[in-house]
């Protein structure tokens, strides 16, 4: 059953992006939260699995006292964004992730406007966040998602925690669409797959900038499927370096032995984001220190 889940994703992925219906271009925003002024600010891409790097990248930032005054995330992004944001210890999110799997989180469904529904990942969500809002979390956070009839960027910034999750990471065509506020809602990484633009627009000094995207394929491109794939890659490279331009520092996390659906690689991924971070920390820290002493 999970092969075939597996199988299934690559096969929407792929005719979507072959529609035309993934264009990555950039958006205008439909919702303008209110604008503050943030020190600094942890940005978090899509990348479905790939997300488990962001949590070894946070529990590197936690352990060594990183302060943060913005987080901003897009799809899984946005979904370990927001529990962070709420307060939900790395630790404890890293040991729920090892009980994921594909079976758990996607509940198939022929009608509809999606292949699967959000029952499941909803539930699972909601077991540490139900009936958070955005009032109600300890660190400021924003999630991108995408208006399916107009093709704006939409920042959500207000309302239920979960639903906006949801909304950011509502793949199209694999999830149903999420609506809000009267906006059919659908993945925010079509518009902007790494929301360094949308932190500036809410007023972040100084950025972090977390990209999971999978890396190019470099020597076994073997099959029809690996040069779509690589297709694919190729369009969110290009996509991402431009969006990354205005981060004060990019973390890349080398992600080349790991998949987007393969949600049993907890502690590689976890791992991998940590040494990256880990690499990255003399430049975070002079970071830091300039914020303080602009501060004095």
């Amino acid at each position: 059953m999970e092969k075939v889940k597996r199988h299934l994703f690559w096969f929407v992925t792929i005719l979507v992006f072959f529609t035309g219906t993934v264009v990555f271009s950039y958006g205008q925003t439909s919702e303008n939260p209110p604008q503050n002024k943030y020190k600094l600010a942890l940005v978090l891409s899509g990348g479905a699995a790939l997300g488990y790097a962001h949590l070894g990248v946070i529990k590197v930032l936690r352990e060594n006292h990183i302060t943060l005054d913005l987080i901003v995330g897009t799809s899984i992004g946005a979904i370990v964004g927001g529990n962070i944001a709420a307060g939900i210890p790395v630790d404890k999110l890293i040991a729920e992730a090892r009980g994921i799997s594909l079976f758990k989180l996607f509940d198939f469904k022929i009608m509809g406007l999606g292949f699967f529904s959000w029952n499941k990942t909803e539930a699972f969500l909601r077991g540490n966040l139900d009936h958070i809002t955005f009032r109600d979390l300890k660190i400021p956070f924003a999630a991108v998602a995408t208006d399916l009839y107009s093709g704006k960027k939409v920042v959500l910034g207000s309302g239920d925690v979960v639903t906006a999750m949801l909304a950011s990471a509502s793949i199209p065509g694999i999830y149903t669409p999420v609506k809000i506020d009267g906006h059919l809602l659908i993945d925010g990484g079509i518009v902007e797959d790494l929301p360094v633009p949308t932190a500036k627009k809410l007023g972040a000094e100084h950025i972090i900038a977390v990209d999971v995207h999978h890396p190019l394929i470099k020597n076994s491109i073997k099959t029809p499927f690996d040069v779509i794939r690589q297709a694919i890659y190729i369009t969110q490279q290009n996509h991402v370096d431009k969006l990354e331009q205005n981060a004060d520092i990019v973390i890349r996390p080398d992600l080349h032995e790991l998949s987007y659906m393969n949600f049993d690689d907890v502690e590689k991924g976890v791992e991998t984001g940590a040494k990256a971070a880990r690499a990255a920390l003399p430049q975070i820290k002079a970071l830091v220190n300039k914020i303080q002493n602009n501060s004095n």
